[in-house]
């Protein structure tokens, strides 16, 4: 669905005075926030670990991190110089990802970075985008701005409409393949 037609969508369906911006705005949250709690979207990122090179650019903000593989090994998270542990982690400096024990040799896409992934911001200059979420599933979107922005029986009518629509995405997606990640374990 795009985003005019979700806009005309609610509109057609409240009596709101809301204006153009504030909708799409409604719309943002509602999305997002479906998005955040029912959808798992995971990125994949790799590149190349160096000999002797322990820390490397971060092309993604710090806080979309989902988990970190090197040569196939998760590491967990770790304190930069934690001299207490003697183990394999990864770390956050100045806005790059390190990796404890330093590389000992070059590993073409040795470092793979799984993150989540979000949405552009839509707004009033781009009317024609569509919403991003399944082209099944997008018209919860606008019952669930309705059920935000109405009141009495209207309200009841959309928030049941809606937590209709997202009891069968729930299920669609149960009954699909989890996605997970491959692990192998090994190390230097």
């Amino acid at each position: 669905m795009k985003l005019i037609d979700a806009i005309e969508e609610i509109q057609e369906k409240s009596q709101s005075t809301l204006t153009l911006e504030s909708i799409v705005r409604k719309i943002n949250i509602v999305r997002d926030q479906f998005i955040r709690n029912y959808e798992n979207r995971i990125g994949v990122q790799s590149m190349d670990l160096l000999e002797g090179v322990p820390v490397y650019p971060l092309n993604i903000p710090v806080d979309r991190i989902d988990s970190i593989l090197v040569r196939g090994k998760k590491y967990p998270y770790g304190q930069f110089n934690d001299t207490t542990k003697n183990r394999e982690y990864y770390y956050i400096i100045d806005g790059a990802i390190g990796i404890h024990p330093t590389p000992k040799e070059d590993v073409t896409e040795g470092l793979t970075m799984f993150y989540k992934k979000r949405l552009e911001r839509l707004t009033v200059n781009n009317l024609d985008e569509d919403i991003g979420l399944d082209e099944d599933y997008d018209i919860l979107v606008v019952y669930g701005v309705l059920k935000d922005i109405t009141t009495g029986n209207e309200h009841y009518e959309y928030k049941s409409r809606y937590n209709d629509i997202k009891s069968d995405f729930l299920a669609a997606i149960s009954n699909s393949e989890p996605q997970t990640h491959q692990i192998v374990y090994g190390g230097w």
